[in-house]
């Protein structure tokens, strides 16, 4: 190992390989990851249950999602390595009224900055998710 670094990342987890990926991808030739563990991605990153959403309240949290949704769905070309990544969606529910106000104001920001969610009616999801009770949801691929 070198003693020196233009770059010292803790932790070779999703965030820590991330942020040494793009430091790398900037022209940064020295960049150096400690890990703690043998293995990387044996902490949270290894125990998470990997999902990735594009439904948040704050348009700097959707966007930076797509860019890593972006990212998941470029993996094999981009690194080489499968990712097995299998998008499913998510599913928002709610029985409060104020609260599915909310998810409705939320979702008109999304779909601006191009999210494809979409808010059902309940017969919709009953169709759609029969095992499901709730008042609405909200929706994205």
């Amino acid at each position: 190992m070198a003693d020196t670094a233009d770059v010292i990342i803790i932790g070779a987890g999703l965030i820590g390989l991330s942020i040494a990926y793009h430091v790398a991808s900037k022209g940064i030739s020295h960049v150096v990851v400690i890990e703690k563990e043998s293995l990387w991605g044996h902490g949270s990153s290894g125990r998470s249950a990997g999902g990735v959403r594009l439904e948040f309240s704050h348009p700097s949290a959707v966007k930076f999602s797509q860019y890593g949704l972006e990212m998941f769905r470029h993996f094999d070309d981009l690194f080489g390595i499968s990712a097995s990544f299998n998008p499913c969606g998510y599913l928002f529910l709610t029985r409060d009224p104020g609260q599915w106000k909310v998810m409705q104001d939320l979702s008109l920001m999304q779909q601006s900055l191009g999210v494809p969610v979409k808010c059902l009616a309940p017969q919709e999801v009953f169709y759609r998710f029969p095992y499901v009770s709730f008042l609405r949801c909200s929706r994205s691929p």
